[in-house]
């Protein structure tokens, strides 16, 4: 049904967006990610990307993205439509990444393989893919940084419903919400990110039934030519802490070196590079 209807709104969109071409911005993005890393010992290495197409209207917005990854191949690909229906409210159906959804702990990195640890005890480094699933996605401001997203998407599971909350307030950002898996199965996530200067201290805690994975991160920016990000993660079905150090070092614009070590039952470390183009 939600397919049926996503492809609908698409060509609508497109037509929309086609027809008013005074007021429609296009545009076309990328990046590209390289990872050469010891993982348990063994020499590794990994490339993906991924290619954005944007076309911005007066009240319609559409955006299509696929990923690209030496591993996976080409796949999956992503597309949604979104309506501004009012200054403060915006519907979208297809794909969509919610704001805060993963909350805010992360190293800082921009290399391929780490980033969030999400309460599925994996890593998220772009959004909990769960959003990725088709749906019907709504955007309430409410004023003042704070914002509500709701919506219900299309999984393997059926139907999942979900709410957020999300908010600045001032160097304070906090996001509260959840979900519901594989029907019964609740995923919840309270997360707090505070910024000090060139500092920024991150604290989640998610849960999904019996599982629970409390995280906290530390950021120092402008230690030297990058940034250090330092990650703890404690999820409650493993004996072991994750531990994630990384060490971002901007090169010409759009360009980043990362240097990193991760730990959690196997150990990885190496350098990565991120280009956007």
């Amino acid at each position: 049904m939600l397919k049926k209807l996503l492809k609908s709104c698409l060509a609508i969109a497109a037509v929309c967006a086609l027809s008013s071409t005074a007021f429609a911005d296009s545009s076309v993005s990328a990046n590209a990610n390289a990872t050469f890393s010891m993982f348990d010992g063994a020499a590794t290495s990994h490339f993906d990307g991924q290619i954005m197409g944007m076309i911005m209207g007066d009240k319609v917005t559409g955006m299509t993205w696929i990923d690209v990854s030496s591993e996976r191949g080409i796949g999956p690909f992503f597309a949604n439509v979104g309506w501004k229906v009012a200054d403060s409210i915006s519907l979208k159906i297809g794909s969509e990444i919610v704001p805060g959804s993963t909350g805010y702990v992360g190293d800082g990195d921009k290399h391929p393989g780490s980033g969030v640890y999400s309460y599925f005890g994996t890593h998220a480094p772009i959004a909990d893919f769960v959003f990725l699933a088709e749906g019907l996605h709504a955007g309430i401001g409410l004023g003042e940084g704070l914002n509500v997203y709701a919506g219900i998407i299309e999984d393997a599971a059926g139907m999942t419903p979900y709410a957020y909350f999300g908010g600045a307030f001032g160097s304070i950002n906090v996001t509260a919400g959840a979900k519901m898996n594989y029907d019964t199965d609740m995923g919840m996530v309270v997360a707090l990110k505070m910024a000090f200067g060139a500092m920024q201290i991150a604290v989640d805690y998610h849960s999904q039934g019996d599982n629970t994975c409390p995280a906290a991160s530390f950021i120092m920016n402008e230690l030297g030519p990058g940034n250090l990000g330092i990650v703890l993660s404690m999820p409650s079905f493993s004996d072991d802490t994750a531990t994630l150090i990384n060490y971002d070092i901007p090169l010409e614009p759009g360009a980043a070196l990362d240097i990193f070590a991760n730990s959690f039952g196997k150990t990885d470390f190496g350098i990565g590079l991120s280009k956007a183009f």
